[in-house]
């Protein structure tokens, strides 16, 4: 192990004694999941890599990512079908907030945006 490797190891530790979410995966895997709250998973540096999960933000989608078909309901339950997508930045924006859709007639539901994963 570098001292770079070391410093980024620290890290990670340090980040997971904080109460941050870490994960985990083989070397010869690209599968990354969740360390538990005990280490047991976790602290084997030569055989798995490690790192402090990804924060993952929602954002507006954009007219072209609407899925048209889906339906939509709000907290009170009202539900229809998007037929269009002449609808401004704004009022996707508040489905964001506010609503949510499913491309399955109802069985799963999702937030009205895209998940972004940030470092």
């Amino acid at each position: 192990m570098t001292k770079e490797q070391a410093r980024e190891a620290a890290a990670v530790m340090v980040g997971w004694a904080d109460g941050k979410e870490v994960q985990y995966r083989s070397l010869f895997s690209d599968v990354w999941e969740d360390v538990g709250e005990d280490s047991n998973q976790a602290w084997n540096w030569t055989a798995f890599l490690y790192r402090l999960k990804p924060a993952v933000t929602l954002r507006p989608w954009t007219s072209d990512e609407v899925p048209l078909g889906a339906w939509m309901r709000n907290k009170t339950n009202d539900r229809w079908i998007i037929v269009h997508i002449q609808y401004s930045s704004a009022n996707r924006a508040k489905w964001l907030d506010e609503y949510e859709h499913s491309t399955d007639g109802g069985l799963t539901w999702k937030p009205c945006g895209v998940e972004e994963v940030k470092p």
